[in-house]
């Protein structure tokens, strides 16, 4: 009866709730205590969570609502938005390795950094606007809002993170110790495995697709 379906959407919201907040929370603890940076909670948790704030935000208006399916978006989107910093974060600390002052880092951070994520982004957000297309109404809302939250989270991170890094860099600086010629040396990939990985990889896409 009605009661049910009501005490059944209050169980439902409450446990996303939670889910959610575990999720978010494990997925930004693990990736710091990786780092072994405690900047990194701040610089990585602050533009993911606008990120997710602005997905549910476009979520309310376009949508109105979430089903089953895509109330778990938010552990979700925690896990691959974070992806954003991680990568940002790591190519930081080499430019910084490398001998770059704050500036010039950021910019080449962004621009190349952020260009390639860009791309990657795109790819992620159009394999969830397939799903937006089906006939399933929960498939079809879960995969709006998860491609329109992918580039979403990617807008705060660019905008956001560097911000950050600049705002904290001044505040406190770090020492950075710079790399050594050899590492600093780029990895030399032979020809041979190169052609094999051009060769292979279309192949085996063409076998799987036939599997499939």
């Amino acid at each position: 009866g009605i009661p049910s379906r009501v005490e059944d959407e209050r169980l439902f919201v409450e446990d996303l709730r939670v889910a959610g907040v575990i999720g978010f929370l494990a997925v930004v603890l693990l990736i710091v205590a990786s780092l072994r940076a405690p900047r990194a909670l701040v610089v990585l948790a602050v533009p993911l969570f606008v990120g997710l704030v602005w997905t549910f935000a476009f979520a309310r208006i376009a949508v109105g609502h979430l089903n089953i399916i895509s109330g778990f978006l938010f552990s979700i989107l925690s896990g691959l938005g974070i992806e954003y910093g991680i990568h940002l974060m790591h190519r930081y600390r080499e430019l910084r390795e490398e001998g770059l002052a704050l500036e010039p880092a950021i910019e080449q951070l962004v621009r190349r950094t952020g260009r390639a994520l860009l791309s990657g982004s795109i790819t992620n957000a159009s394999v969830f606007l397939v799903i937006a297309a089906a006939q399933f109404r929960g498939f079809a809302e879960f995969g709006l809002i998860a491609a329109v939250g992918l580039l979403l989270t990617l807008v705060a991170t660019i905008t956001g993170l560097p911000a950050l890094l600049v705002v904290l860099e001044r505040l406190r600086p770090l020492s950075w110790a710079p790399k050594s010629d050899a590492a600093l040396r780029p990895v030399e990939i032979p020809p041979r495995a190169r052609l094999a990985v051009l060769v292979l990889v279309p192949a085996l896409a063409l076998a799987s697709l036939v599997a499939l």
